[in-house]
C-alpha cells in the first residue's frame, strides 16, 4: 500500500473505531417562546390538546387546566379566549368548555372587557356549533353581546 493510499478498516465508522469513539456533543438549543405580539398585559387562554400554543397565549392542554386558568385570571386580565372541540378521546369536549365560559361570563358580565372568543376544530361543524352556542347566550346578555365569536385559530386572521 503506498504511502498516500488509505487503508479500509469496516469496523471504521465516521466517529471512528466502532464503540470506542465519543459521538459529537449535541449542541443545546434554546426552548425559547416567540415574543408576544400583543402590547398589552392581557392573559388569552388558549385550549387545545395538540395543537402549538400561539405566540402570546397561555396554553391549556385539558378542560381543568383550562377551567383553572380562567378562574385563576381576574376578569379585567382577560384578554380572549380560544377553544378546541376535540380534547382527546374520553376526554371532556369544547361544548363542556363553551358551557363553562358561558356560565362565568354570565356570573358578572360586567367585569369582562376582552376582544373575542376563537372556536376552532379539525372538525367544523362542531366549531360552528360552539360558536353559535355562544352566540346565542352572549346575544342574551347586553354587556356581552360585543363579544366577537370567530371561528378560526387565534392569529389566522
Amino acid at each position: 500500500m503506498g504511502r498516500n493510499q488509505l487503508r479500509h478498516s469496516p469496523r471504521r465508522t465516521q466517529y471512528g473505531r466502532q464503540g470506542t469513539a465519543k459521538k459529537p456533543a449535541l449542541k443545546a438549543v434554546a426552548n425559547e417562546t416567540p415574543p408576544s405580539p400583543y402590547k398589552d398585559d392581557l392573559v388569552r387562554i388558549f385550549l387545545d390538546d395538540e395543537r402549538p400554543c400561539p405566540p402570546g397565549w397561555t396554553l391549556t392542554r385539558s378542560l381543568g387546566q383550562f377551567i383553572r386558568a380562567v378562574t385563576e385570571c381576574p376578569p379585567e386580565k382577560l384578554g380572549g379566549l380560544a377553544l378546541d372541540w376535540d380534547l382527546g378521546y374520553g376526554q371532556p369536549n369544547g361544548h363542556d368548555a363553551v358551557e363553562f365560559v358561558i356560565e362565568h361570563l354570565t356570573a358578572n358580565p360586567e367585569a369582562f372587557e376582552f376582544d373575542g372568543i376563537f372556536c376552532h376544530s379539525a372538525c367544523r361543524e362542531e366549531a360552528v356549533k360552539m360558536a353559535k352556542a355562544l352566540n346565542a347566550a352572549l346575544e342574551q346578555h347586553e354587556n356581552l353581546s360585543w363579544i366577537a365569536v370567530m371561528l378560526e385559530l387565534p392569529g389566522s386572521q
